[in-house]
């Protein structure tokens, strides 16, 4: 599914490519029956630039094909093994291994088996994280150990019997759901154990459940994750990082001495904070526990963006919380404020201001964030029969012809200091670090305010960790109202 997916992708982008050729082959040959014209000149440039941006596509969607379809025939060539590998698999190596290695090479392909199991049940980015977080920050198969006992079905099945039966549920399952509660303990026990912190207790979500894992949802027009550089934590909770001002080249005359070009190099880091969700339910509903995890399921989710979305606009660590991309803290700075033209103003040559204001180096992969009713302002700026060219020319296009997307927790409005849109590369400027795993703890009984007495209703309490923070500063603008 996953690879049948990166076709598909791939294909459209060679073919978005190849229409960008043929337009600037329309534009050659207007003007050699026009005349050159700054028009023509600037649209060719825009031309060029969005070509050299799916080449970029392309070859990164190109090595994910490649690991894809090699990671798709060694599963292949596991399961005709009986998911294990055996003195004809690999000898040289395999007999080098220790036994220690064997085991968690066999651990982290079960991993890797899960995560195909259920790649129709998540994004593409999800499969890509996961399997990126196996096979290169799980040297100790913690990690794959966790994700295959999550993605047992009996687990789910059992999951469903722990929450509408939390007094008896042990004596309702079947062996195999008993076998995959104990599988999912132990899992948690060993990741607890390598991140150096004691276990909190209650129950890991089942995969197909766990929005950690599946990482999609669209309770609110959060764009931030998917442009993001999105980072899945092991064994930690801090990201570190490594980032510079770049490298300074010049001139020099024969035999000259050279400059010290070495670059600043600094280290961001992005703590991951708690979050948690309460969602109370029905006893009644233990008539279809099956309806009641998936219904959770999509609770959870939903939950979940709605909390990060507005956290990683203006979110700050005082308050125990990812940092905002345009936090009063620790966001993007004043240095790339970008204020309107007029007071308590929107005009048409605030948006040129704001594109021509990022510097060249972050243009080629810059995109836009506003509000969808920002966007419907800019959308009409122009209409028919002005001389001014359309800066958005259709809604839900390019702006700029630079990517544009909805981002519904940005201020709308004219208002004195509202921070309406943002612009850049956001996966240079944006890290978002997750720690893959959603745990949740049931309460048996809620009681009614008032009476204290029981209302007839479940409660679950669910808590994952998530961090964020700029990581660079120079690649994006912000445009905010001036006063």
């Amino acid at each position: 599914m996953i690879l049948h997916e990166l076709r598909l992708g791939l294909a459209e982008l060679e073919a978005s490519r190849i229409k960008l050729f043929v337009e600037i082959a329309n534009l050659d040959a207007r003007e050699a029956a026009e005349g050159p014209s700054d028009g023509l000149t600037e649209r060719r440039g825009n031309l060029n630039r969005g070509i050299e941006r799916l080449d970029s596509e392309i070859l990164t969607v190109s090595e994910k094909v490649v690991s894809s379809e090699a990671r798709h025939a060694r599963l292949l060539e596991l399961d005709a093994k009986g998911g294990h590998e055996d003195k004809g698999f690999m000898p040289d190596f395999q007999a080098a291994r220790p036994a220690a290695a064997t085991s968690a090479t066999r651990t982290q392909d079960d991993g890797l088996r899960t995560i195909e199991r259920h790649a129709g049940a998540m994004s593409a980015e999800g499969s890509y994280r996961l399997e990126e977080l196996i096979r290169q920050d799980d040297a100790n198969g913690a990690e794959s150990r966790y994700l295959a006992a999550v993605g047992n079905d009996d687990y789910l099945s059992g999951f469903g019997k722990m929450l509408v039966h939390p007094m008896d549920a042990q004596y309702r399952m079947t062996p195999a759901e008993n076998k995959a509660v104990y599988d999912v303990t132990v899992a948690m026990g060993a990741r607890a154990m390598t991140e150096g912190t004691g276990s909190a207790g209650g129950y890991a979500i089942p995969f197909v459940l766990d929005p950690t894992i599946l990482m999609s949802g669209a309770g609110t027009l959060n764009p931030i994750r998917r442009l993001a550089k999105s980072i899945t934590l092991s064994g930690s909770n801090v990201w570190k990082g490594v980032s510079s001002d770049g490298v300074t080249a010049n001139w020099y005359a024969e035999a000259a001495e050279v400059t010290d070009d070495s670059p600043t190099l600094v280290q961001p880091t992005v703590q991951v904070r708690r979050a948690s969700a309460f969602v109370p339910f029905s006893i009644e509903l233990d008539e279809d526990y099956a309806g009641l995890t998936q219904e959770l399921g999509k609770l959870l989710v939903d939950a979940k963006d709605v909390l990060e979305a507005q956290a990683f606009l203006d979110g700050v660590a005082a308050s125990n919380q990812p940092i905002g991309i345009l936090a009063a803290t620790g966001g993007l700075p004043a240095g790339s404020k970008i204020e309107t033209v007029g007071s308590t103003a929107f005009a048409l040559a605030d948006s040129y201001a704001l594109k021509a204001a990022l510097p060249a180096r972050f243009q080629p992969n810059a995109s836009l964030l506003a509000n969808p009713t920002t966007l419907d302002v800019i959308f009409r700026q122009t209409g028919p029969g002005s001389s001014e060219p359309a800066v958005m020319p259709t809604r839900g296009g390019a702006w700029l012809d630079k990517p544009a997307f909805e981002w519904s927790n940005l201020a709308t409005g004219v208002g004195a200091g509202a921070k309406t849109i943002i612009y850049g590369d956001i996966k240079e400027t944006y890290a978002i670090a997750d720690r893959v795993g959603m745990t949740v703890e049931l309460v048996p009984h809620l009681f009614a305010t008032g009476a204290n007495r029981p209302s007839g209703s479940r409660g679950l309490f669910a808590y994952w960790r998530v961090g964020a923070a700029v990581i660079n500063a120079a690649a994006a603008r912000f445009l905010q109202i001036k006063a």
